[in-house]
């Protein structure tokens, strides 16, 4: 608690104190100081505070008496928050009081009637003087102006009040005086002292009976606020010696009785009965002065006067009632909240005293989130008793229970609900830890491949996603949409460049800090049977190869390669080769494809399809002269014996069929290898057959494993007496179609 004094009355925007300079503040105060906040501020306080450092100033004029009345000390009190510390501080300020008001009668003027037959002592209360202020400068005394036949008598009631009573110490005559003009003063202490005066006006009467006397001519009673109305508080009693009417007395209110005593209370003339008429309430008025006079019935009668100060007591009637003032203004609490952070101030206020004003409060909760820890008196701070989830616990119900400590105790209770606020404290989160998609090469632009989807558990912005690739070396193949996560192809993808790549997805919200996840996603390309197979064996040159054959000069015959029994070379077993006759399939070519598409797309048959092709027209003589010269010993020709000599050389020639020029084209070196592409080797063929050097069977049989990158090569064996049976070329599947593999003619 903090405590200060300011005088009342003081200039507006006079310093109060400063709450980050007070002992205990400042040691709890954050190393980057508090914010302070004020919770709860009386509404008649005019007092204004700075929200960073807690000075306190006044905002206007302050008056003491408006603020706490007759109540001393005057202490006006209200909780600050330090918002870095969570602490909250009980400030209590202390109005003092200045002598600023003088004391003050009802009013101006009061007039008596007394009979100049009263005796010695008589006592006549006299009006109260009230001063608002307390202390030393409230009402001290009164005072009467000089008189031999009155004095004054100041009396003290148990409440502390004082009021004055005019006593009678001289007799009276009313031929002598019959009127007495009285000043009554009634001054403070304070300093200087200030002071109010009331004029006495005394009547003398001339009358021989007596006045009604009071048994007291004051006192004092107190009764509980619960009293039901038409109790019988208390019975006046007043006598009179006189005989007959001028010995009946009845009794009534004085003149200057508030109305509020009048409606409250009520006298019954004959006997003199106080009764209440309506109820108490203690919280309203503790206390009420009644001025009751009594007189008898004769003419001219003097009344007599009695005071009765009527306290009321309170009791056990009023149950508690919870106020909550919350730190931010509303019940919206942040989910980032430390445990122990202050979240509201609740305070149980009950309006009877003693014991019965006494507040217990306690919380009712489900997960126990939430305590109650007691600051001062019935106020308690309400804090996080845990961390907060709000994606977990969005909606907290607590209920606060007060109850007070009366014999009977009473209790209210009061339902609080708590709402958390978000913070982005949750990242993105994929449906999947991997996504895996497949597709088609060759895809048109924009195909969509797949939708990524990520959630965020936050609210608002902190739980929008939005999506974007990671750059790597093959991100630009791909885009997705911010805003939907669909991914779509950039470009036509081809199975033969890749066939398959990776990439990354960014998932970001939009919070601060703005927190990422991210998600790795695999495409997997399907292959097409986009790509014909390619002749890799032998070399292509314009969809062509070109072949080398041996042909004997003189005969037009074949020659083939000399086989070594054993398989091996003759440079390998030393033996000079000798020209043998061989079978007639021979190994021609091997033809050796690729394909770059896979699986079935790229497996590979190799065939012989029919291929019609122009006849030879019939030999040249200049052929013969073209193949005049000896052939080498490596080589023998098809079917004759090999005599030719073992200095032969081979010559070449290059083309079949007639010669461009208007004669023959003769070399001056004799022969030449004949050098030709693949279809000029089916018409050297078809030539031999004419010339019936080479038997049909073998041709044929030759043809048929003449094949390059699936084209068909046929002969027409018409002219050589074939069968066209004999002359059509079937396929042949090879199983062995991958890439290096080939085909052998």
């Amino acid at each position: 608690m903090v405590k200060f004094q300011v005088t009342e009355e003081v200039p507006s925007g006079t310093v109060i104190g400063k709450l980050s300079q007070e002992q205990g503040v400042e040691e709890r105060r954050g190393k980057a100081g508090d914010a302070f906040q004020i919770l709860q501020l009386p509404q008649a306080l005019p007092i204004q505070m700075n929200s960073e450092d807690g000075l306190l100033r006044t905002s206007s004029r302050l008056d003491r008496e408006q603020l706490c009345r007759q109540q001393d000390p005057c202490l006006v009190s209200f909780d600050v928050l330090a918002t870095g510390a969570s602490a909250l501080i009980h400030v209590e300020i202390q109005v003092l009081d200045i002598n600023d008001h003088q004391p003050q009668f009802p009013k101006g003027e009061q007039e008596l009637e007394i009979s100049e037959s009263a005796s010695l002592y008589t006592r006549i209360p006299l009006d109260r003087a009230l001063d608002q202020d307390t202390g030393p400068n409230s009402l001290y005394s009164y005072s009467l102006s000089p008189s031999e036949h009155f004095a004054l008598d100041v009396i003290e009631g148990p409440d502390e009040t004082k009021h004055a009573e005019l006593v009678v110490v001289k007799e009276l005559d009313r031929e002598v005086h019959s009127l007495f003009d009285l000043v009554l003063t009634a001054y403070d202490n304070g300093n200087p002292p200030k002071s109010g005066t009331s004029v006495v006006k005394v009547n003398v009467l001339d009358s021989n009976d007596n006045s009604p006397v009071f048994a007291e001519s004051s006192l004092a009673l107190e009764i509980p606020e619960d009293t039901a109305p038409g109790t019988l508080l208390i019975n006046l009693t007043a006598t009179d010696p006189d005989q007959g009417p001028n010995g009946e007395v009845e009794f009534f209110f004085g003149k200057h009785v508030s109305p509020e005593v009048m409606n409250t209370f009520g006298v019954d003339a004959k006997t003199g009965q106080i009764i209440l008429r309506q109820t108490l309430d203690y919280e309203k008025n503790p206390a009420y002065e009644v001025d009751v006079q009594a007189r008898d019935l004769g003419p001219n009668s003097i009344p007599g006067h009695c005071k009765v100060l009527i306290k009321v007591l309170d009791v056990h009637d009023n149950a508690p009632s919870i106020h909550v003032t919350w730190a931010s203004q509303t019940s919206l609490v942040s989910e980032d909240l430390p445990r122990d952070s202050f979240i509201a101030l609740v305070s149980a206020n009950d309006l009877d005293s003693g014991n019965n004003g006494l507040v217990h409060c306690w919380l009712n909760q489900e997960l126990g989130h939430f305590r109650l820890k007691r600051t001062n008196g019935n106020t308690y701070m309400l804090l996080t008793n845990a961390t907060l989830d709000r994606e977990q616990w969005s909606v907290y119900t607590l209920t606060v229970f007060a109850q007070d400590q009366g014999p009977q105790p009473l209790s209210a209770e009061k339902e609080l609900r708590i709402q958390v606020g978000d913070v982005n404290d949750n990242a993105p989160v994929f449906e999947k830890s991997r996504y895996e998609v497949s597709t088609w090469e060759n895809n048109p632009p924009s195909l969509h491949l797949i939708t990524i989807k990520a959630h965020d558990a936050d609210l608002g912005i902190n739980g929008k996603v939005s999506y974007h690739i990671k750059d790597s070396a093959v991100s630009h193949l791909v885009a997705i949409d911010s805003e939907t996560g669909e991914v779509t192809a950039q470009k036509s993808l081809d199975y033969e460049q890749m066939s398959g790549f990776e990439f990354q997805v960014i998932a970001e919200d939009r919070g601060q800090p703005q927190l990422t996840s991210s998600m790795s996603v695999w495409v997997s390309l399907l292959d097409a049977n986009d790509n014909a197979p390619e002749v890799i064996q032998p070399v292509l040159s314009e969809g062509k190869a070109t072949l080398s054959v041996l042909v004997n000069a003189s005969t037009g015959h074949l020659l083939l390669p000399i086989e070594n029994p054993s398989g091996l070379h003759p440079a390998v077993t030393g033996t000079t080769p000798m020209a043998i006759h061989s079978p007639w399939s021979f190994l021609l070519v091997t033809i050796v494809a690729r394909d770059a598409d896979s699986g079935a797309n790229g497996e590979l048959l190799y065939s012989i399809q029919s291929l019609a092709l122009d006849k030879l027209s019939p030999p040249d003589p200049a052929w013969m002269a073209r193949l005049s010269l000896p052939l080498t010993s490596n080589y023998r020709d098809n079917l004759s014996s090999p005599d030719a000599a073992a200095s032969e050389e081979p010559r070449t020639f290059q083309t079949f069929g007639k010669t461009a020029g208007p004669g023959p084209e003769l070399s001056p070196t004799g022969t030449r290898l004949a050098s030709t592409f693949v279809s000029e080797m089916s018409s050297l063929l078809e030539m031999l057959l004419e010339q019936h050097t080479v038997p049909v069977e073998a041709a044929s049989a030759a043809l048929r494993r003449l094949s390059v990158c699936g084209r068909t090569l046929s002969l027409d064996l018409a002219t050589s007496g074939a069968s066209s049976s004999e002359a059509q070329l079937g396929r042949k599947k090879a199983e062995e179609g991958r890439l290096g593999h080939g085909r052998n003619l």
